[in-house]
């Protein structure tokens, strides 16, 4: 177990279970393999047929009385407690009594299956999605546990703050229960409520308590809100004011505006760019959303002066989070259900045009905010591991398993809406609870990510909010709000790579605390015993070898260097020096 915690970067005093360990690294306990191995002999034994010696000493029964005290456990004894417990057959065991609880499990589960698949119609009518392989978690996708250096903030005390936006130090956030608060210090209190009560978080009342999604600080301070069923909303802070811009039920562009979702302000106040994920669905179907694949996301605009709302972009699969270009030429939108990022020209020689920005993310991302660096910060609703099993994109190329998933009861829910076999809360803990939040240029590549691949400390996370060096992560179902504090986990070791003459490359190694630049020249590009070593190095180190990066840390970083500094000389520049350039 030693070996395996110093292979994942981790000692005693991270405080983290082997089993957890094991899991991460995929690493299966000896004991389980050693069971594995007999049962796997046993039902060798079993199957063999009548005559053959290893079956007639297995079913002997030798004759007189064992010695005095305790008998010995014979390996009989031991498979057939192991075969209980692992598969359920009992000690007494016959081909007779195993043939017949076969017959009696199959009955009872097929009856059932039977009834459910014809006789129960499904909401959904799902098509076949083709999603690209998901991209492997590694080079700037690493897993690490970066996100446990979070603290949780106001626990219990906030249920979903799904967006959070900032006036000077003063933070505002929405909730599920349809209030807009304003946390100032240690202190949170209620600015204004959007829907009428009762507002307990059940299903049936989130269309009339309404549940804020995305929230903008506007340029005169008040605050712009969308809400996923009342619709947008300018909020003053001061007073508690709530004007209603746009509602939602109404018909925009010949559909039904139903789940409006995110949103983002010009820096003169006038135009408002908002999302409506489906006309379909709302937002407490979302579910029903990702797994159909409808491509009813919209894009529009709402002018604060004539009051019109425009179309700009239509089927989307699930339009979600939404921020505006530097330029405010373009915006940027999430296509959650494809897992990537799309380009929406809204103005300028190119307006009405759509690329890509971002394609096969590693997750399902939510909300989209820009970063300090000018680059933007993305957070992952939920992962696609890989390696691993991602069972949305198992399903999205088994479009009759949704459907079946799906299947509605007999029964009704309390807002009147025909009873699932299973319901949303049971669905979701099949998706693992594992957070990630990215940050990527303003390119679209990606600069670094933060992972906590148990959700230990923040789980569900749906956006991450930069201000004064700290990550605020807002989650849409969590009861709190996570703050991390970016300078401890600032410090990343990367490489970067820059074309030489003709195949030849550089290696820099940059650290911004010693101001200096280690260089080493070779032939990356036939050397395959480097490449090699640099996929060892990340996972070693966990550092990532591509992009550019800034080193920022004392002691640990010098160290980390200098060892980095030393195998690049010992495995591939012994005959030359290491130059010293001082940067400018």
């Amino acid at each position: 177990m030693g070996f395996l915690r110093k292979v994942a970067g981790l000692s005693l005093r991270d405080r983290v279970r082997s089993s957890v360990i094991r899991e991460e690294l995929g690493v299966e306990p000896l004991l389980l393999c050693i069971e594995r191995s007999q049962l796997r002999w046993f039902g060798h034994l079993v199957r063999m047929p009548p005559g053959r010696l290893p079956r007639e000493v297995f079913q002997a029964r030798p004759a007189g009385r064992r010695p005095r005290g305790r008998p010995r456990t014979r390996w009989r004894d031991y498979i057939s407690t192991l075969a209980w417990e692992r598969l359920g057959i009992p000690h007494t065991y016959s081909g007779k009594v195993f043939r017949v609880t076969l017959v009696t499990l199959g009955v009872c589960l097929i009856l059932p299956l039977l009834v459910v698949v014809f006789l129960l119609e499904s909401p959904i009518e799902p098509d076949m999605l083709s999603l690209l392989d998901p991209p492997l978690l590694s080079g700037c996708y690493e897993p690490n546990f970066k996100l446990r250096e979070a603290e949780r903030l106001f626990e219990d005390k906030l249920v979903g703050p799904e967006s959070i936006a900032n006036f000077g130090d003063v933070m505002y956030t929405g909730t599920a229960d349809g209030k807009i608060v304003k946390i100032v210090g240690k202190t949170i209190s209620v600015v204004a409520r959007l829907g009428k009560p009762p507002c307990d978080g059940a299903r049936e009342h989130e269309p009339s308590c309404g549940r804020p999604l995305g929230i903008r600080v506007g340029p005169n301070g008040t605050l712009f809100v969308a809400d996923a069923y009342l619709g947008l909303f300018e909020v003053n802070p001061v007073t508690g004011k709530v004007t209603n811009l746009v509602a939602a039920g109404q018909m925009v562009g010949g559909r039904r505006l139903s789940f409006v979702n995110d949103l983002d302000v010009t820096q003169d106040g006038r135009k408002v760019y908002f999302t409506d994920s489906s006309s379909r669905w709302q937002r407490r179907d979302y579910l029903h959303l990702i797994m159909e694949a409808t491509a009813d996301g919209r894009v529009l605009e709402y002018d604060t002066e004539t009051k019109e709302v425009t179309v700009l972009m239509e089927n989307l699969l699930f339009a979600n989070g939404i921020q505006l270009f530097p330029d405010e030429e373009s915006v940027l939108v999430v296509e959650t259900t494809m897992a990537r990022i799309r380009r929406v020209h809204v103005s300028g020689l190119n307006k009405g045009g759509m690329d890509t920005f971002v394609e096969n993310l590693p997750g399902f991302p939510d909300n989209i905010r820009r970063s300090s660096s000018g680059g933007y910060w993305v957070a992952m609703s939920a992962v696609r591991p890989n390696p691993g099993f991602s069972l949305l994109d198992f399903l999205s190329q088994k479009p009759w398993i949704k459907k079946l998933i799906f299947k509605s009861g007999f029964g009704a829910n309390a807002d009147s809406s025909p009873q699932q076999l299973f319901s949303q809360d049971t669905l979701i803990k099949f998706v693992p609870r594992y957070s990630l939040v990215l940050e990527l240029q303003e390119s679209g590549a990606c600069i670094r990510s933060f992972h906590d691949p148990h959700g230990m400390v923040a789980a569900y996370i749906s956006e991450a909010h930069e201000h004064d060096g700290h990550l605020y992560l807002g989650s849409f179902r969590s009861p709190y709000i996570c703050k991390l504090d970016l300078s401890k986990v600032n410090f990343l070791f990367s490489f970067i790579t820059e074309a030489k003459i003709a195949q030849y490359l550089e290696l820099f190694i940059i650290s911004s605390t010693l101001t200096k630049v280690r260089r080493c020249t070779f032939n990356l590009k036939e050397n395959y015993r480097l490449q090699e070593k640099i996929a060892k190095l990340e996972s070693r180190l966990q550092v990532h070898v591509s992009g550019k990066a800034y080193a920022r840390g004392s002691d640990e970083i010098y160290s980390r260097l200098s060892q980095l500094n030393r195998w690049l000389k010992t495995e591939f520049c012994p005959s030359q020096s290491i130059v010293l350039v001082t940067l400018p």
